[in-house]
């Protein structure tokens, strides 16, 4: 699923998602979006999206409703399906006017709108800013219903909480930004993490969420756009920026670039190969917009289109991938 957004256009209906096939079948057009903040069950059958105080919900036959009525005094953010799309998780804001908003914490629905309940507290404002507008952020429910959130914005940390035996662990970037998970699997070190802050992302760390242990694969001094793990392997692809913008196979100490994925950002590893974010012009701070999804082998080649946005003044976003 990618996001194409128009950004001379500033309405409800700012860009469009976008299913593409990766057999190389035609795109359809879904619905009309703001932004990114769409939640894509995994099936595919349903779009969420947060706003103002509730949950909408779109299903491809053209039907939108309220998942969660909305409330005046509330604004949700960051919705995130289980992976078996049985559960949607989502953070709530109370804005107060000239002060800090108050954190009201992860809140968790069925997914026919049944069973809404707190599962994190919020967490009480720092003093000062950017901490006087720090709030809890879903960021993916794994297998092992394990809920991965965070506190955003500036200084936040990656917390892993195992929603069976309430254990909970924090991963701190000690970097000053935010750490953004990547990727997750079964097996340790489970997270793959880069750390952003304004202007964009640098480095990359394995970290094993049992023992606290690191394992930096790229340093801090080194830009990052996306990585992600081989599907089932322990190579993993980074989009990082050498004497240009390219995909980097990892293996162990080993380090390669993929041959035709110049200007390349973002990937995701799929069985079918590596699908990534490509734009024709490096802006110093990443490669922007972003114009077409293509997919490469491993070994690199010649990379296919899969899609290419109508515009070259629109950007692209690849949101999510799901099995239909």
């Amino acid at each position: 699923m990618v996001f194409e957004l128009n950004p001379s256009v500033h309405t409800s209906a700012g860009g469009t998602l976008i299913a593409v096939p990766l057999d190389g079948s035609s795109p359809t057009s879904l619905v009309g979006l703001q932004d990114t903040a769409a939640a894509i069950r995994p099936d595919g059958g349903a779009v969420v999206v947060p706003t103002g105080g509730g949950i909408a919900i779109w299903e491809p036959s053209g039907v939108a409703r309220w998942l969660v009525p909305p409330e005046q005094t509330t604004v949700t953010q960051s919705a995130v399906w289980a992976p078996d799309g049985g559960h949607l998780y989502f953070g709530r804001v109370k804005p107060v006017v000239g002060g800090s908003a108050e954190d009201l914490g992860i809140f968790r629905v069925r997914a026919d709108g049944s069973g809404l309940q707190k599962i994190v507290d919020g967490q009480p404002p720092g003093q000062s800013p950017p901490f006087n507008h720090l709030f809890s952020v879903p960021r993916r429910i794994t297998s092992e219903n394990i809920l991965i959130w965070g506190r955003a914005y500036e200084g936040a940390s990656i917390e892993v909480l195992d929603l069976a035996s309430g254990r909970r662990r924090t991963y701190e970037s000690g970097f000053g930004g935010i750490g953004d998970l990547l990727a997750w699997r079964s097996t340790q070190p489970r997270a793959l993490i880069q750390h952003c802050m304004i202007g964009g992302c640098l480095g990359l760390v394995e970290w094993n969420d049992e023992t606290g242990a690191t394992r930096r694969i790229l340093s801090d001094d080194v830009e990052v756009r996306g990585a992600d793990r081989e599907p089932g392997g322990v190579r993993v692809v980074v989009a990082r920026r050498g004497a240009d913008w390219g995909l980097d196979l990892v293996e162990g100490a080993s380090i390669a670039r993929i041959s035709g994925t110049g200007n390349a950002q973002w990937p995701r590893w799929l069985d079918a190969g590596i699908a990534y974010l490509w734009g024709a012009q490096d802006q110093g701070m990443g490669v922007t917009p972003l114009t077409e999804l293509r997919i490469i082998a491993p070994t690199g080649g010649t990379p296919r289109v899969l899609y290419r946005a109508s515009s070259s003044e629109h950007n692209l976003f690849l949101l999510d991938v799901v099995k239909r």
